[in-house]
């Protein structure tokens, strides 16, 4: 008699432990689907979690700092090309740091005050939904931008084509956007009409964003190896031009490759790969997956911009030797820094390697 598989889309998921339906409802429609079937306290579990506070707490420590360096930066800034790629990225760390502080403060109400479990909840979703479109239309746009800054390394006559004005920009980044929120709108719409058809939707973006992301950071490395060519030169020992991209690459994919394989572990630990629930179980590693990268976006922003030149790890060491360093720590409003613009060095670097050619 041949063995009959289980209908995994339609099998209703047990309430958690110590849940009350008189207090907290019938149902739970927005956990169900995180529910992952981890129950244990296993290493991997431990892990997982220790990964997620030392991501919270690093964000913390150096959030403040990022953002008195910007600040100190912002009218040197103003005039460059990816002013409001740097601008942009700042207002989604302030926001997702403010956004990840509201959401702890909220899971703990909604453990102190189980009869308002209903409104917390509604709150919670709201916030998920800011993340999850800030995460994912952050990677398109540094995918973009990295695909833009190897095009322009090496082929020069695509500068009048690449070189993107202000308004540009601004509209390159409400695309990024609107794909993100069109995308995350759609999928309960196609999950109601046709399950699997919603599932690998969900995951095939998902995939593909991040296989994206992943291979843009492949272009920075024909960049680092041209550039190595330059380091005998004392401009670019002095500007060391090099850790921009390294820092890039090391944010971005170093992050992810952190976490990635411990979810894998969770997922062969706890049978989320077997054919039975495959989709399924696979679908809610991909969302626990987008919940890391809203806790890792911000991390990756900060880093980034703090590695990316000399001069702004300068103002950071600088900052941290400060008589004012708790100033800068608890006082949003702290008067900033003078850091040194660095544009005597970048047009030095610029006119040694054209004499060179």
């Amino acid at each position: 008699m041949a063995a009959t598989t289980p209908d995994v889309f339609n099998t209703p998921i047990p309430y958690p432990p110590n849940w009350d339906p008189a207090i907290n409802g019938t149902s739970y429609p927005i956990w169900d689907f995180f529910d992952t079937g981890i129950t244990e306290t296993s290493v991997s579990t431990l892990a997982l979690i220790w990964v997620l506070g030392v991501v919270y707490l690093l964000n913390l420590a150096i959030f403040p700092f990022y953002r008195h360096i910007f600040n100190c930066n912002q009218s040197r800034d103003k005039g460059t090309p990816v002013f409001q790629v740097l601008n942009h990225s700042y207002q989604i760390a302030r926001a997702m740091f403010i956004t990840q502080n509201l959401a702890i403060f909220i899971a703990l109400l909604a453990i102190f005050l189980p009869a308002l479990y209903h409104v917390f909840q509604w709150v919670a979703i709201l916030l998920l939904f800011y993340l999850v479109a800030a995460a994912e239309a952050n990677h398109y746009l540094l995918s973009l931008l990295a695909i833009q800054r190897f095009i322009l390394y090496f082929y020069k006559e695509s500068e009048k084509y690449l070189t993107f004005s202000d308004t540009t920009m601004k509209r390159i980044i409400k695309v990024c956007y609107g794909f993100v929120i069109f995308h995350i709108l759609s999928e309960p719409a196609v999950f109601i009409k046709n399950k699997y058809i919603g599932f690998w939707m969900y995951i095939s973006v998902y995939t593909t964003s991040n296989l994206l992301l992943i291979g843009s950071a492949v272009f920075y490395i024909p960049i680092i190896k041209n550039i190595q060519k330059l380091s005998h030169l004392a401009s670019a020992q002095l500007h060391k031009p090099q850790r921009f991209v390294l820092w890039q690459i090391i944010s971005i994919v170093c992050v992810k490759c952190i976490y990635i394989p411990i979810i894998v572990v969770l997922g062969l630990q706890y049978g989320m790969f077997d054919a039975d629930a495959n989709l399924f179980r696979y679908t809610q590693l991909m969302v626990l997956c987008k919940s890391l990268d809203t806790f890792t976006l911000p991390l990756i922003i900060q880093m980034t911009y703090l590695g990316c030149n000399r001069k702004n790890l300068e103002a950071l060491l600088a900052s941290l030797n400060s008589r004012n360093v708790w100033r800068i720590v608890l006082c949003p409003c702290s008067k900033p820094m003078v850091v040194e613009p660095v544009t005597e060095n970048v047009q030095q670097l610029s006119s040694t390697t054209e004499g060179r050619r």
